[in-house]
């Protein structure tokens, strides 16, 4: 068993924050295919993201873009049964313009804010920063207790640093990582902030990282506005 390692201050600062419940989410993510998204794009506002729409309710659904890998993120709330009958409905492609579409089910392990929450407006113009980790079977306990009890704390002491959603890849198709946790960020300074750093800095990460196993991926996503 791993020997966890917690100061004084992530004690003091986990008071500074809250938990509470999620819902289920359809994570979908598609890439363009070569230079020229002209024709993807036309395809993703027109019949791709209106039918996600029409499917699970423009209210339900968040979109952003992702600059640096030509592709389009939507994060879909869902209170439908959790099996693949839901993951083919969201992974149908008609577009010979895309690349790559990755679709998986997010079973909700928790949400994670500061205390007294965060206003509606500053969700809306969120950047969403999602960390996907491939993590073993037998670590999985441990890495949830770091990232509730050490991680989350540390980066949410950061003003930009809005809040966590954590959740576990079910049915997935195109990604073979087993968790994901979508922060929202103010602004991209969180990213260069002294609280991240403290949160990258400390024995019980450490500790994690001395097994190989670990080894996020990052995809910054910057909110859009859905069509009408």
């Amino acid at each position: 068993m791993k020997v966890r390692h917690q100061s004084a201050a992530t004690l003091e600062m986990r008071e500074n924050v809250e938990y509470r419940g999620d819902s289920p989410i359809l994570f979908d993510y598609v890439t363009a295919n070569g230079p020229d998204g002209i024709q993807f794009d036309v395809w993703y506002g027109n019949s791709h993201i209106s039918r996600l729409i029409n499917d699970h309710g423009r209210e339900n659904v968040q979109c952003y873009a992702v600059p640096s890998r030509s592709s389009y993120l939507t994060v879909i709330a869902t209170n439908e049964s959790m099996d693949r009958t839901t993951l083919d409905v969201g992974a149908r492609q008609d577009a010979s313009s895309v690349a790559k579409h990755e679709t998986f089910l997010g079973e909700p392990l928790g949400i994670t804010q500061r205390r007294g929450g965060v206003s509606a407006d500053d969700l809306k113009y969120a950047i969403a920063y999602p960390a996907f980790l491939k993590v073993p079977q037998d670590e999985m306990a441990e890495i949830g207790r770091w990232y509730e009890e050490e991680h989350m704390p540390f980066l949410l002491d950061c003003p930009d640093w809005l809040m966590v959603r954590r959740f576990r890849i079910a049915h997935s198709s195109g990604n073979d990582a087993t968790h994901v946790a979508i922060h929202y960020l103010k602004s991209l300074t969180a990213l260069k902030s002294p609280q991240r750093d403290a949160a990258r800095n400390t024995p019980w990460r450490d500790a994690i990282m001395k097994d190989g196993w670990f080894a996020p991926e990052y995809r910054v996503s910057y909110p859009m506005r859905l069509p009408v």
